[in-house]
């Protein structure tokens, strides 16, 4: 088994990045998500609980076994499940892949936590766990893996970063202001608008 760990700092208060999260999709530039779903969402003692599925270009099992076994195929699904605890402001993210699970499986683990020490950023802490159990490549198949994933790693956070960029101003608007973050929507108004995204996803969710 293969183990990756990073950190990434988002220059954005928590519920900035809650809300730029679930709009990362939709808003980046990124060009490799084919679809979501949202197959379940329940608030439970105050936290949301949300599992999607997503269906995305070739992810690293995809392209090692493109590689290996000379496979064409170019899409692939994936599980993630959520959970937000806006009391404890920390968000935590488990996304595994449903197929090629023969070949690699591959967990990731991701936190978003409010940096106790800056009101203005968050922590991201991304773990992931690498294995494959093919009888005669599995140590090559886990490495392939784990240097695609690791390329991909920084990436992702970079989206999300953009998506934040796009929904927030950068620009310091009062030298006496710590965070240094100028709003483009009022509260109301980014409230709203993630309301509005959660129907709009719902409204695609599959009868079960």
């Amino acid at each position: 088994m293969k183990y990756y760990t990073g950190s990434f700092i988002f220059p954005f208060q928590w519920d900035q990045v809650v809300t730029g999260f679930w709009q990362k999709y939709s808003l980046s530039n990124s060009k490799h998500i084919n679809s979501e779903d949202v197959l379940s969402r329940k608030i439970v003692e105050g936290k949301l609980f949300s599992k999607r599925l997503i269906n995305k270009s070739a992810g690293s099992a995809q392209k090692v076994a493109n590689m290996l076994f000379n496979k064409k195929a170019k899409r692939t699904w994936v599980i993630e499940e959520s959970v937000v605890d806006p009391v404890e402001k920390t968000m935590v993210t488990y996304t595994r892949n449903i197929g090629l699970k023969e070949l690699a499986l591959i967990e990731e683990k991701c936190v978003y936590k409010a940096n106790p020490e800056k009101t203005d950023e968050v922590i991201q802490m991304k773990s992931a766990w690498i294995d494959s159990s093919h009888a005669y490549l599995g140590r090559i198949i886990q490495n392939l893996v784990y240097q695609h994933f690791k390329r991909r790693a920084g990436k992702s956070s970079g989206e999300l970063l953009g998506v934040l960029t796009k929904l927030y101003s950068m620009e310091v608007a009062d030298p006496t202001n710590s965070s240094g973050i100028r709003p483009l929507l009022k509260d109301h108004d980014i409230t709203g608008k993630a309301i509005r995204a959660g129907k709009s996803v719902a409204q695609k969710t599959p009868k079960l």
